[in-house]
């Protein structure tokens, strides 16, 4: 995991749905402040891959592949699946960072489908101060209707990240295990890119409206 300050680095965020019964229409991740956004996302050309994936369902190897697209508004893109053809599958914006204030990507889902993963890497410049970051609090909305829940770390997982002075000295609080962070999908890095993979996993349980 690069967790240095100020070095370009890839996360990948692992994202399930495990009810069976009831899907997801929306979702909010929160990028901690102090972070930077890869200024190649920021662009009015179309069609610019910026961002890859793969999903399937639960316990089973990627059904697909996921492609995130440039549009011609910025921090709005398009998002593909591909089973193997071309499918649009619903739309994201990303609200950068700044030194004080968090940001935010934000999904609408247009195809809905329970009981599915999705592993999605963004590319992102740490933060230069060192320091415990927490990309949260996440939510996600169910599609039948109701409040919205909270997407909440996998057991052994953290939705938290030590960013270190790049003496490679840590500063303080919270540090995950090396065994805890597994590498998830190394064949959909973004190219040209500095650094290793992080991991923010966060998962959506929903919580289903009353049916009467």
């Amino acid at each position: 995991m690069s967790n240095i300050a100020s070095a370009s680095t890839i996360y990948t965020f692992h994202v399930e749905n495990p009810d069976l019964l009831e899907s997801v229409s929306t979702f909010s991740v929160l990028i901690p402040a102090g972070y930077s956004i890869d200024p190649a996302y920021l662009t009015t050309t179309p069609g610019i891959v910026v961002m890859t994936g793969v999903f399937g369902f639960i316990g089973f190897p990627p059904l697909g592949s996921l492609k995130v697209k440039t549009t011609t508004t910025s921090g709005l893109f398009n998002v593909y699946a591909y089973v193997p053809g071309e499918l649009p599958v619903g739309t994201a914006t990303v609200v950068p960072p700044t030194l004080t204030t968090p940001g935010a990507i934000n999904g609408l889902l247009t195809i809905l489908v329970n009981g599915i993963y999705v592993d999605l890497t963004i590319s992102v410049v740490n933060p230069s101060t060192p320091g415990v970051y927490t990309w949260g609090p996440n939510t996600a909305t169910p599609a039948g209707g109701g409040p919205t829940v909270n997407m909440d770390p996998r057991l052994n997982f953290t939705n938290q990240v030590e960013i270190i002075a790049p003496t490679g000295e840590p500063v303080g609080g919270y540090v995950l295990p090396a065994d805890k962070l597994p590498v998830l999908a190394p064949y959909i890095l973004l190219t040209g890119l500095i650094g290793l993979i992080g991991v923010v996993s966060v998962v959506y349980t929903a919580t289903r409206r009353r049916r009467t």
